[in-house]
């Protein structure tokens, strides 16, 4: 909630660049860009703010002095007790409590969310993420010392390895996460109709993300090296690896400070899809490859970039 600001701000910055790749072995070739930034001018962060529009959340509105019990559209419902919120400051609040709750089940949305698999010490395949964000007369707020949010999720069938993950950002491009002690109980109840629903129940002691989703224990051992001209850097440059066969994203770190190198280790190269994002100026680049060398340690990926419009950018990532 506190940084719902910041957590929007990576989705514009994938839209605007995507490298798709496909498997085949060849040797690397030079990234040549066309047209190259004159500088090192440029913040990646200067095209976030407008990031929190692709996303909207469901929103509702609540006596917060009586205890309340929402319903999203695809059927979570999350259960307030009364007097459960304060102010940063810990001054009680009453009356009207705006709620906005989002529900990340998609890659694509993930992807806009800056929410990866590998920024802590293990890597999620992700199933959902959610998100209970508070606000009176636009003021953020929190919960009570002693008070929790009860969530209800539908689920026919949950997986026996899928666990609960505490997530916080720590800045535009840390989603840290951390297994949640607590877990989640398979439940049946009653929607507002009187039918019959499951799924998984749990309480929700912050107003931070929770997400669900399965640790992948084996390591990754494929390597993957992007090279890139000398001023794609780490501040103006966002590198990020996925694939079709699961809801691991990848977020390929650069190899020094003063380098335009990222190197990551996934656990396959098929069919893999790269994103990247470059502020140059006044400019954004994006690129295609449709070759690289799969079966070598490191597979070197490079390719020219060219501007593209936001909307051809978000059908790529919504393919995703």
């Amino acid at each position: 909630m506190k940084n719902s600001i910041i957590h929007r701000y990576f989705l514009l910055a994938i839209l605007l660049a995507t490298l798709s790749i496909q498997s085949c072995v060849k040797d690397s070739n030079s990234f040549v860009v066309t047209n190259p930034g004159t500088s090192f001018k440029g913040n990646i962060k200067n095209i976030y703010i407008n990031a929190e529009k692709d996303v909207i959340p469901e929103s509702f509105v609540i006596n917060s002095t009586v205890e309340n019990l929402v319903t999203t559209s695809n059927g979570m419902r999350v259960s307030i007790p009364s007097s459960s919120f304060l102010t940063f400051d810990k001054k009680p609040v009453t009356g009207d409590v705006s709620l906005s709750i989002y529900i990340l089940t998609k890659k694509s949305d993930w992807v806009r969310f800056a929410q990866f698999s590998n920024n802590s010490n293990y890597l999620i395949d992700w199933y959902k993420t959610l998100s209970v964000e508070a606000t009176a007369n636009g003021i953020p707020l929190i919960l009570k010392e002693g008070k929790s949010l009860t969530l209800q999720l539908p689920e026919d069938n949950p997986s026996v390895n899928w666990k609960l993950f505490n997530g916080e950002y720590q800045n535009s491009r840390t989603f840290l996460t951390t297994v949640s002690p607590i877990g989640y109980n398979y439940k049946t109840w009653k929607n507002d109709q009187g039918k019959e629903i499951k799924g998984l129940e749990f309480p929700l002691t912050d107003l931070n993300w929770i997400g669900i989703g399965t640790i992948i224990n084996n390591p990754p051992q494929n390597g993957i090296l992007v090279n890139l001209p000398n001023n794609f850097r780490q501040f103006n440059t966002a590198v990020i690896a996925t694939n079709p066969l699961d809801n691991v994203i990848y977020y390929i770190n650069i190899t020094s400070t003063s380098s335009s190198s990222y190197r990551g280790y996934l656990h396959t190269l098929k069919d893999i899809t790269l994103l990247v994002l470059s502020e140059q100026g006044d400019n954004t680049y994006f690129g295609s490859k449709d070759y690289f060398l799969e079966l070598s340690p490191d597979a070197v990926i490079d390719k020219e970039p060219s501007l593209k419009s936001q909307l051809e950018i978000e059908e790529y990532i919504n393919a995703l």
